[in-house]
């Protein structure tokens, strides 16, 4: 039997819905993830201070030779990515700020690697015209801030703060959420790293 028209439009809705929710679920599962890596951030670099190399190479797993083998493959994808990223086509520029993104979240991060493409992102949240390019954006600089020091420091020294703070009074719910996630990882990292936050007036928007 046929459908009346206000009833395919119904089911088209539907299916747009339950689409949007589980990326938005998907999402949020990844941000607690990147929360979870920055709280146990200090007490990993311990723990690798106080293990040999030698310790770590006796200890390998034989799945480590398999997964060290995607990891290099992986780099040699970053020099496409950056291609994309550094691209005129919008996109291409969405395409690969996606790929770094998913890139980050896997269990082995690239961030060393992946912070050279920090100033596109940072210019890329400026980008109102393009929302969803924001949002991937603003996702991979939340993974981006949650490692080492040294990697919330490339973040903050691109400008990014003045820019996510300007994100926190946008109109789309997951762009503002995400530039929360982004600024606690980024002023989480020290007390001059919170001053810097608080500075450019992160916290008006944040109580408004």
């Amino acid at each position: 039997m046929s459908l009346r028209p206000n009833e395919r439009t119904n089911v088209r809705r539907n299916r747009y819905k339950v689409a949007v929710d589980a990326e938005e679920g998907r999402r949020r599962r990844e941000n607690k993830m990147v929360a979870i890596r920055k709280d146990k951030r200090g007490e990993n670099l311990r723990k690798r201070r106080s293990e040999g190399l030698q310790a770590q190479l006796q200890h390998q797993q034989p799945a480590d030779s398999v997964f060290v083998s995607a990891f290099d493959s992986q780099l040699e994808s970053v020099a496409d990515m950056l291609r994309g990223v550094y691209s005129e086509d919008r996109k291409f520029q969405l395409e690969a700020t996606t790929c770094f993104r998913k890139l980050l979240s896997i269990r082995l991060p690239l961030i060393n690697e992946v912070s050279v493409a920090v100033p596109c992102f940072v210019a890329f949240l400026a980008r109102d015209d393009f929302p969803q390019l924001q949002l991937e954006a603003a996702w991979a600089l939340t993974i981006i801030a949650s490692g080492t020091s040294e990697n919330t420091k490339v973040v903050t020294d691109r400008g990014a703060i003045p820019v996510l703070v300007r994100l926190l009074t946008s109109a789309a719910d997951d762009i503002r959420e995400q530039a929360v996630l982004t600024l606690g990882n980024i002023a989480g990292d020290s007390l001059e790293c919170c001053d810097l936050v608080l500075g450019h007036g992160a916290l008006m928007p944040l109580l408004a």
